[in-house]
């Protein structure tokens, strides 16, 4: 089963800041966006049957796997909230609006999702395929994959944000993570999604060690994160920031 090695360098990134430098203009348009990170295969044991829990993982992280997910499946992907929630059952509450919010207009959010009918509708998509998936494939499979996604906004470069939830009494009460990516008015809803894998993939590494800590908080992340995340979609909550909306399967069926 594919292995993300965990960061040995760790630092703990100080609460409520960003990851992108202060003030920083964000990339030179002649910047190239990062390439997804290379998967380390581990190779060392053979074996004629593969664990319940790796089936599980590429069945929750690939595009073939999502199609074999029963409904049952589907409903332990559950929301990842984004803003503050209730002790009891954590109710998702949507981020305070900024001025910009306040005039926001149709178009100020983007979803993923398949492009197939039946129970993966309006479920999202897999983050590590976003991030490891061929380009082509990502086309065939997204709903509206080839559509110019960034056209509404004018933008040449945004920052694309994370948000995980603590436990209550902890402060902050989210991790919060951004990093500028460069756009384009021509950016395909793939091109955008391939590229928020990558930053999801770098806010796991910058995170994975301090977040894993509270292993009996319902919303912690674990080290093998990027098998269990779908992306649901981006949503504009400033001029250019865009925060991404998440579902998270914490306990594999077969765990």
């Amino acid at each position: 089963m594919p292995v993300i090695s965990p960061n040995t360098n760790y630092i703990r990134p100080s609460p409520y800041r960003s990851a992108a430098p202060p003030r920083s203009p964000g990339p030179t348009p002649e910047e190239p966006l990062p390439q997804p990170p290379p998967v380390v295969l581990d190779d060392s044991k053979e074996s004629t049957h593969e664990p319940c829990w790796a089936l599980d993982a590429i069945r929750y992280s690939t595009i073939v796997g999502a199609f074999s997910l029963t409904s049952a499946d589907l409903k332990l992907l559950k929301k990842v909230p984004r803003g503050d929630y209730e002790d009891d059952d954590h109710h998702d509450r949507r981020i305070t609006r900024t001025q910009s919010q306040i005039l926001s207009r149709h178009g100020q959010r983007i979803d993923f999702g398949f492009g197939s009918s039946g129970r993966l509708k309006h479920r999202g998509m897999p983050m590590y395929a976003l991030a490891n998936a061929p380009e082509q494939e990502l086309y065939r499979n997204m709903s509206s994959g080839g559509t110019a996604v960034m056209k509404p906004f004018s933008l040449r470069q945004i920052r694309v944000r994370f948000l995980w939830p603590l436990p209550r009494g902890e402060e902050p009460s989210h991790e919060a993570y951004d990093e500028w990516v460069r756009v384009d008015p021509l950016y395909t809803r793939v091109q955008l999604a391939m590229a928020v894998a990558r930053v999801f993939y770098r806010f796991v590494e910058a995170n994975r060690l301090y977040l894993s800590q509270y292993h009996d908080y319902p919303w912690r992340l674990r080290p093998d994160v990027f098998y269990r995340v779908w992306l649901l979609g981006l949503e504009r909550v400033d001029t250019n920031v865009f925060v991404a909306d998440l579902k998270y399967v914490k306990d594999y069926p077969n765990e």
